[in-house]
């Protein structure tokens, strides 16, 4: 999980990033269920019951089946550009975000650039902000981050994290990982 927010912080491989998290998703996941806690899937069922698990992960492994398969479950090769075709940079947001959420609702520390990634994940989407708590951090952090191009808020992200990396308040708190994301 660190190494795809790190590669994702630094806007580098978003096809590793996406290889990478999405691996990570399912341990997360496995984790929050091993203590009892609803996990992002739970929540997606809860607030959408017309949905099936089933589908959830059908969404989700779109583009890592064929990234970590040669074939398909025919046995047919997969033709990359077009197994590949819609996504991009933007499809990680959302698998980070989840991977990060079932790791903390399993009750582990973040380390600081998955918080801080949490905080632009919301800003870069206000709709799906849980509280107004979150709602006001985000704007604070990073106001009109929306309003600009893609490199420029990955910019923003990057400064942001740097920033925080050496904030005492939060080094300091329970919920903090202070290891770095990358081992």
């Amino acid at each position: 999980m660190g190494t795809a927010t790190q590669l994702f912080i630094d806007d580098c491989d978003p096809v590793s990033v996406h290889s990478l998290a999405c691996s990570a998703a399912e341990h997360a996941s496995f984790l929050a269920q091993s203590n009892s806690v609803p996990t992002f899937n739970d929540h997606i069922l809860q607030v959408f019951p017309e949905r099936q698990l089933k589908e959830i992960h059908k969404l989700r492994n779109q583009y890592w089946v064929a990234l970590k398969h040669s074939k398909d479950k025919s046995g047919q090769p997969f033709e990359l550009p077009s197994a590949l075709e819609g996504f991009s940079d933007t499809t990680n947001d959302h698998y980070l975000f989840v991977t990060w959420y079932d790791y903390a609702k399993a009750g582990y520390p973040l380390p600081i650039g998955a918080q801080v990634f949490q905080v632009w994940y919301y800003a870069m989407y206000p709709d799906k902000l849980a509280n107004a708590e979150e709602e006001e951090v985000s704007k604070r952090v990073f106001s009109n981050v929306t309003e600009i191009e893609r490199f420029e808020q990955k910019k923003r992200l990057r400064q942001k994290v740097e920033i925080y990396l050496h904030d005492k308040e939060l080094l300091a708190h329970p919920k903090t990982d202070v290891r770095p994301l990358l081992m």
